[in-house]
C-alpha cells in the first residue's frame, strides 16, 4: 500500500521507484492515474504524472492492435473467401520450386516461437521472467533486505532473488513442455526424436532467466549489497540453466514415461498437481543446496555445479539417447 501512497513523498529512492514504475503499462500507469484522479494531481511528481498517462496510452493502443488482430482472424475464420471454379480461367504452371530444409532442432525452435508469439499465455511466460528486475528494484528500494550473512557475503536479498529464479525457472519449464500438448498419444507415436524436441527448449534456459537475474542486480547500483549480491549471483550463474534443465527432465520423468522411451508430451497425467508440486520442491531443493554452499564458500559453489553439470549430462544422454536415424524437416 505504502508503494501507491505518492502523496506526499519525502525519500529520493521512492521518487525514482514511482517515476519508473508509472510508465509500467500493466498495472501501475492505470493505478497511478487513478490515485492522481483521487488525490489531486498537485500532490504528484510531474514525471510521475508524464508517466502514467504515457503507460495508459501504451495499454491502450496494446489492446486496440490485439482486439483487432483478434476480430480478424474470427473474421477469416467465419467468412473464408471461397472462389468458384471458372474452366475458362488461364492455368498457372509452376516450375520453379524451392523447398528449404532445417534440421530437427531448428524445426522445432521455429515453431515453438511461432507458437509462443501467437498465444497469449505463452507470451505471459516470457514475461514473468522480465517482471522479476521489477520485484528486486521494489524490495531493493525499501531497504529492508540488507543483511550479509556467510563467508561469502551472501546477502537475504541474493535469497530472495534465488526464490524467483527457481518461481520462473519452474513456470518456464511447465509452459516449454505444454507447447506439446494437443494430440498426445498420436504425436508420442511419431517417429520424433525426443531429443532434438527437448533441445529446441534449451535456449531458453541459457537466456531469459540468466538476463533478467542480471538485469535485477543493476537496480541496486548504489546500495551497500550492490557488490555482494552481484558476486554471488555471477557465482551462481552457471547453476541457472542446470537447475532449467534438471526440472525439464525430471517433469519428463514424471508425465512422460512410455514403455521403451521418454516423451515431452504429458502422457501420464494421473496426480498431475501432487506431481507438481513435487516438481517444484525438487527444483527448490536443489537451489536450498546451493544457498547452503554459498552461506560457507565460493569453491563449495563450484563444486555443487560441477557435479550437477556431470548428473545432468548423465540423466540426460540416458532418458533421451541419440537416434540412429536422420532427418531432414521441410520448414
Amino acid at each position: 500500500m505504502s508503494l501507491f501512497q505518492i502523496s506526499p513523498l519525502s525519500s529520493a529512492s521512492t521518487t525514482t521507484l514511482n517515476i519508473v514504475l508509472s510508465f509500467v503499462p500493466f498495472p501501475f500507469s492505470l493505478s497511478y492515474l487513478l490515485n492522481g484522479f483521487i488525490l489531486g494531481f498537485s500532490s504528484i511528481p510531474k514525471l510521475v504524472i508524464l508517466g502514467s498517462v504515457t503507460g495508459s496510452f501504451i495499454y491502450v493502443f496494446l489492446i486496440y492492435i490485439v482486439v483487432r488482430k483478434a476480430l480478424r482472424n474470427l473474421r477469416n475464420i467465419s467468412s473464408p473467401d471461397i472462389k468458384r471454379f471458372d474452366p475458362k480461367r488461364k492455368k498457372t504452371v509452376v516450375e520453379d520450386i524451392s523447398i528449404k530444409t532445417s534440421t530437427p532442432t531448428r524445426a522445432f525452435m521455429k515453431r515453438d516461437i511461432s507458437i509462443i508469439t501467437r498465444e497469449t499465455q505463452q507470451i505471459m511466460m516470457l514475461i514473468m521472467p522480465i517482471m522479476m528486475p521489477i520485484y528486486v528494484a521494489i524490495l531493493g528500494f525499501t531497504g529492508a533486505f540488507t543483511e550479509i550473512m556467510g563467508n561469502t557475503g551472501l546477502t537475504d536479498l541474493s535469497i530472495v532473488l534465488m526464490g524467483y529464479v527457481v518461481m520462473n525457472t519452474y513456470i518456464l519449464c511447465v509452459s516449454l513442455t505444454n507447447i506439446e500438448t494437443g494430440g498426445e498419444t498420436i504425436t508420442a507415436s511419431l517417429p520424433i526424436d525426443p531429443r532434438q524436441q527437448f533441445n529446441a527448449k534449451l535456449p531458453y534456459f541459457f537466456s531469459t532467466i540468466i538476463v533478467a537475474a542480471l538485469i535485477s542486480v543493476l537496480f541496486l547500483i548504489g546500495s551497500p549489497i550492490f557488490y555482494p549480491t552481484l558476486f554471488m549471483v555471477l557465482a551462481l550463474v552457471p547453476s541457472f540453466p542446470l537447475i532449467g534443465i534438471a526440472a525439464l527432465l525430471f517433469k519428463i520423468r514424471l508425465f512422460g514415461k512410455l514403455k521403451n522411451k521418454y516423451a515431452l508430451e504429458e502422457i501420464n497425467q494421473e496426480y498431475k498437481i501432487l506431481k507438481h508440486i513435487v516438481g517444484f520442491l525438487f527444483l527448490a531443493s536443489i537451489m536450498a543446496l546451493l544457498l547452503y554452499m554459498s552461506y560457507i564458500a565460493y569453491w563449495a559453489i563450484f563444486t555443487v555445479e560441477a557435479i550437477l553439470l556431470v548428473l545432468v549430462l548423465f540423466v540426460y544422454n540416458y532418458m533421451l539417447p541419440k537416434q540412429n536415424w536422420k532427418i531432414k524437416y521441410i520448414l
